[in-house]
């Protein structure tokens, strides 16, 4: 399971939500709406909106159409599910983590 730190629920239900950060100092966004848990990750020191719009590391329909109500131990059974080295070598991370906020396109740092 990936480290959670300073978890905080920032909506109790429709949409059930959570923010926290995880190894490397990462951002992570949590949202179960509609059926649909949806946990994405960001930017190693960047803040929540760059997981909000980052890579979903978690995308899965548990529910019905309408349900927004999930417990964090019903996340927690997701996350122990995944490692550090796991989520590193999904694709969408790898490109994301690569993406500069500088030119908006995929210079790895060159500048």
């Amino acid at each position: 399971m990936i480290e959670v730190k300073n978890l905080q629920k920032t909506c109790e239900t429709c949409p059930s939500q959570w923010e926290f950060q995880t190894f490397q100092d990462r951002p992570v966004y949590v949202r179960y709406r509609w059926g649909t848990l949806d946990i994405r990750i960001g930017r190693p020191g960047k803040d929540v909106w760059d997981a909000v719009n980052g890579p979903s590391i978690v995308y899965e329909s548990l529910g019905e159409e309408f349900d927004g109500s999930l417990s964090w131990s019903e996340v927690e059974s997701k996350l122990k599910l995944l490692s550090q080295d796991q989520i590193l070598n999904l694709r969408g991370v790898e490109a994301y983590d690569l993406y500069c906020s500088i030119c908006k396109g995929e210079c790895r740092g060159g500048h």
